[in-house]
Parts: structure tokens; C-alpha cells; sequence
């Protein structure tokens, strides 16, 4: 019996004893260490509303009505689905949400504490319950995109799940959504699936659509204009290959997107809150990774279904694009368009299937790995000899491209310190190096150790290389 089976079992014991107290200790104490567990998130929560009901109301909430847990959890989630489209779906009707509590007995404390974790903006969905007006988070798209002509074309979403419940729920808000003229809508379950990437393929075969759109469970899309945005950014962009909710501009060093700047927003329901993660973008922002929630792609292109974790299988997909050349981007979102119903930390990510992706998928077998620092003190000069020089080293290294992969950084890592130096050099660089491994964030020991060698200018990466008997040229020097 595993450590999650084990503690399962004594938050079971807690609620057949009655003793409620004792369970919201125990799933307090647990709730770090099985931050995966979808169950125990749900038990820690249900716990919190039991302990306000009390507090309140001098009597027990939905723990104190139901048998078991398992009925509980099924209410927990019913009110959470409930808090969503009380949130953001037009045909949302106060009396369901108030027949649905009177039916499960669920107090006005229980629901409002719900309503605190679940919601994206709390007082929106007060405000809807009370009938007020409530903000317009989406903006209409233009006339000029509403009365676009445009050739027939199909656009099929594609969710690997086997959970019939959830398929509809999807479901429930895509048909919600705006459909944009002469465009047709196509949907397709893909069950008894191992691995995302194996059933986005077994999807891709299946389908005859342009633009495909692959969603995780869990996803709500709350933009009804969303077909009318993504469609006209791969029709108004030849180049780009797939269009993304939430991702970065560069490779984190250590596989952690949500450590380096996360572009673009997302909404997610974690593990006892709901949080927005990313920042909003003022246009199109050219990404290297990107987040597996939900992607668009155009065209037939196969997914890489290596042996990697389901985490990592949209940021693969990507940078396969981008050596093809081809552009992945993340869009402006004037609120967040989508909600991932997660239930589970969203900010935990488990250093070893982490560490096998950098070893397997960001450094290439059989290759020399070399990494080149650009500092702020070169930039003055960049717009001289400097970016003439910088070419001269990116075509010496393309030229051994069969032996050498060659990662980039800057340093100071934050490009804010000192992009100001030289804003238009600056900007060249960055469309010099778009397609090419720039690394993003604190570069570890743990990432050094893999890397042959270091050329570029001074950095503290210089001392760390020299400590681990690594060669370190600086940019003064040639690359022979």
C-alpha cells in the first residue's frame, strides 16, 4: 500500500469517527506533501468549508450531511462547476444556482467561501447571483473580422480523456462560443490514451480539419470570440504553426516555465485557490515554450511522442516547429480566455521526469554543448561591429551544427537592467536569436555540469565554469 493510499485511509477513519477537527489537521499537514492528489486537495477544501459553516452557523456544512467522501468530493466538484458558469456562461440562471444548494443542503457560508477559492473575480460572480451589471471582459471583435469572406475551412477540437462527464462539460462551453462565418465545427473524444502525444496523433489521423485545437480536461474556454482571434492570427500569418495560451519567450534553464516570464494569460483553478499566472501582452509574442492547457495548430504535423512526460509534450511540439522555422506564438488576451480546472498544485513539477526532459529533449545526444553569454557592455558597440561580430560567431558555430549545440543567455539575467543601454540593437539581437536556444533564468549548477564549454563575454558563469574545469573563452578571443 503506497504513502497516498495509507493517509487516504486515515482521512477516512477522521470522517467515519466524526471527528472533523482531526481531518482538517490531517489534510492540513498532508496537503504539501501530496500537492498532486486531486482527492486530497478536494478533502482539505471541504474541511475549510466545514470549520467556517461552524464557526458561522453553530452547525455542521456538507461533510456533516453526506456518508462518505466520495459523496462529498462529488458535491465539492459539482459546486465548483456550478461557480463557473455562474462566472462566465450568458445563459446562467441564479435560480439553478440556488436550487442546487437548497437540494445539497449547502449553506450561504459554504457557498460563499466556495465562491472566494473557485472564482477567477469573486464579485463578478456575486454580482450575476444579485442580477447587477457586470463588466464586459471580452471585446467584440471589429467589424472588419466579423464580415471577413473567407474559404470554407474546419476546425476541430481535439480532448483525450475518458471521462464522459468532463467531455461534456468541455463541451458544454465550446458551444458557447461565437463560430466565425463559413468555418465549421468538428469535435472528437480520443479515450485509452497512455500518452498525450500518441492520442493527439491517433486524433490528427482521424480528422480532416485545417485548424485543430488540442485541450487538456479540466479547460473552460471563456472567450466566446476565442474561433474569431485564433483563426485570424493564422490567417493573417502565413509562418505561424501554433497559436498558445501561456508561454515563454526563452528555454528555462531548468524546465520551469512559470519561473522565467510566463507571456500571455491563464486562469487556473490550483490546489486551494484560483490564481492568474502570466502577463498580458500588448501583441503577438514569439514563445519557445509553451503551456500544454490548450494549443491551435494549422496543418499536419506529427507530435513527438518520445519518452517524456505529458507536462513537456506541447513545449516539445514547439521547438520541433521552430527548428523547422516556423513560428509559435502566444496571443493578446485582454482578460484570461481560458480556465484550467486543475485541483492540484499547478507550480509543482517533479525534479525527476524535469531533469530526464533537459537530458533527453533541451540537450542534444552526441553534441558538444556550448553556451554564449552576451553582457550589457558589448551592447553599446552592437549596432557597430558588434552584431557583424555576433554573426560571425552564430555562422562558425552553424557550421559545426553536427557537432556543437550552442545555447545563448544574457547576463544580467533580468533584460530590463540593461536592454535600455541599447534599445534598437537590442531589438535586432532578439530577431537575430529567435529561432535559436536562448536560455532564460538562474542558470544552476545542475545545468552548467551539462555544458562542454563557455564563450562570451564576463559573467559569474565565467568563475562557476572555471570551478568545474570546464574551457572558457571570452568573446574577445576567437572560436576556432
Amino acid at each position: 500500500m503506497d504513502n497516498l493510499t495509507v493517509f487516504r485511509k486515515m482521512l477516512e477513519e477522521d470522517f467515519s469517527a466524526g471527528d472533523f477537527e482531526k481531518l482538517w489537521n490531517d489534510v492540513s499537514q498532508g496537503l504539501q506533501e501530496y500537492r498532486n492528489s486531486k482527492e486530497v486537495s478536494s478533502i482539505y477544501i471541504l474541511s475549510l468549508l466545514e470549520r467556517k459553516n461552524f464557526e458561522e452557523e453553530k452547525n455542521h456544512g456538507i461533510l456533516g450531511m453526506v456518508k462518505d467522501l466520495n459523496t462529498a468530493i462529488k458535491i465539492l466538484d459539482e459546486i465548483k462547476y456550478n461557480i463557473e458558469r455562474a462566472e462566465f456562461l450568458d445563459d446562467f440562471d441564479a435560480s439553478t444556482l440556488i436550487s442546487f444548494m437548497k437540494e445539497n443542503e449547502i449553506s450561504m457560508i459554504e457557498m460563499s467561501t466556495a465562491i472566494s477559492i473557485f472564482a477567477v473575480f469573486p464579485d463578478r460572480v456575486f454580482d450575476r447571483i444579485e442580477g447587477k451589471d457586470e463588466e464586459i471582459l471580452f471585446n467584440y471583435p471589429d467589424n472588419n473580422l466579423i464580415e471577413k469572406k473567407r474559404e470554407g475551412s474546419k476546425v476541430c477540437f481535439i480532448i483525450c480523456t475518458d471521462n464522459n462527464l468532463e467531455y461534456a462539460r468541455i463541451m458544454e462551453w465550446i458551444q458557447h462560443l461565437y463560430v466565425p462565418h463559413n468555418i465549421e465545427i468538428d469535435s472528437i473524444q480520443v479515450t485509452g490514451v497512455e500518452k498525450l502525444s500518441k492520442g493527439y496523433n491517433e486524433a490528427l489521423e482521424a480528422v480532416d480539419a485545417e485548424y485543430k485545437i488540442y485541450l487538456r480536461e479540466g479547460v473552460r474556454i471563456l472567450n466566446p470570440y476565442f474561433l474569431y482571434r485564433v483563426i485570424d492570427a493564422f490567417e493573417e500569418n502565413e509562418d505561424i504553426a501554433m497559436v498558445g495560451i501561456l508561454g515563454s519567450r526563452h528555454i528555462p534553464a531548468n524546465g520551469i516555465m512559470e519561473d522565467i516570464d510566463c507571456q500571455g494569460l491563464l486562469a487556473v483553478t490550483s490546489q486551494n485557490e484560483t490564481v492568474i499566472c502570466g502577463e498580458a501582452l500588448n501583441s503577438i509574442c514569439d514563445v519557445s515554450f509553451v503551456s500544454n492547457v490548450l494549443v491551435a495548430t494549422k496543418g499536419d504535423i506529427k507530435w513527438n511522442t518520445g519518452d517524456f512526460d505529458d507536462e513537456y509534450c506541447c513545449s516539445i511540439h514547439a521547438m520541433d516547429l521552430r527548428r523547422e522555422g516556423k513560428r509559435v506564438v502566444v496571443l493578446p488576451q485582454e482578460a484570461p480566455w481560458i480556465l484550467y480546472d486543475l485541483g492540484t498544485d499547478f507550480f509543482y513539477h517533479e525534479d525527476e521526469k524535469r531533469i530526464a526532459f533537459l537530458d533527453d529533449y533541451i540537450f542534444e545526444k552526441n553534441k558538444k554543448h556550448m553556451l554564449l553569454c552576451l553582457g550589457a557592455s558589448s551592447l553599446v558597440e552592437m549596432e557597430n561591429n558588434g552584431i557583424d561580430k555576433l554573426l560571425s560567431n552564430l555562422s562558425i558555430i552553424d557550421e559545426n551544427k553536427n557537432k556543437i549545440q550552442l545555447f545563448i543567455t544574457f547576463f544580467p539575467e533580468d533584460k530590463s537592467q540593461w536592454m535600455h543601454v541599447n534599445i534598437n540593437a537590442f531589438r535586432k539581437i532578439e530577431e537575430i536569436l529567435k529561432f535559436r536556444n536562448v536560455i532564460e533564468g538562474k542558470i544552476d549548477k545542475e545545468f552548467l555540469e551539462r555544458l562542454d564549454a563557455y564563450y562570451g563575454d564576463a559573467s559569474p558563469y565565467v568563475l562557476k565554469m572555471t570551478d568545474l574545469k570546464k574551457p572558457v573563452m571570452i568573446r574577445s578571443a576567437e572560436i576556432i
